[in-house]
């Protein structure tokens, strides 16, 4: 709540200060709005790319990294597995948290738009 300047019929005679300048005028708050507007444009049209990638390109190959990860960790947990087994399968594990951590970081790059998707 702010104070407003009491209105008296004095107050409305006089003309308006020449010396004050508006704060924006009236082509200024335009090209504002534009540019605003602009702004808006471009983030849903970003959005919309990201959105596309995320679910056509990125979520799938992160389900199947994921479903990689639990069959190794399964195969893992056995018992029976002599070393080189369990070598192999420590390796495969840590390629496939290698390729998720790939992922991550394209997805990150995508959210920044550091990647361009223009041809996607």
């Amino acid at each position: 709540h702010f104070d407003a300047p009491e209105i008296t019929a004095t107050t409305l005679d006089k003309p308006p200060d020449a010396k004050k300048k508006p704060l924006a005028s009236n082509e200024k708050l335009d090209q504002l709005l534009t540019e605003l507007s602009n702004c808006q444009l471009e983030f849903w049209s970003h959005l919309d790319k990201f959105k596309h990638v995320l679910l056509t390109e990125l979520r799938p190959q992160a389900i199947e990294l994921g479903k990689q990860l639990d069959e190794i960790r399964a195969r893992r947990s056995k018992h029976d597995l002599d070393p080189g087994q369990k070598n192999s399968l420590r390796k495969a594990e840590s390629d496939v948290r290698s390729q998720i951590e790939t992922l991550y970081d394209h997805m990150v790059d995508v959210v920044t738009g550091k990647t361009n998707h223009d041809d996607a």
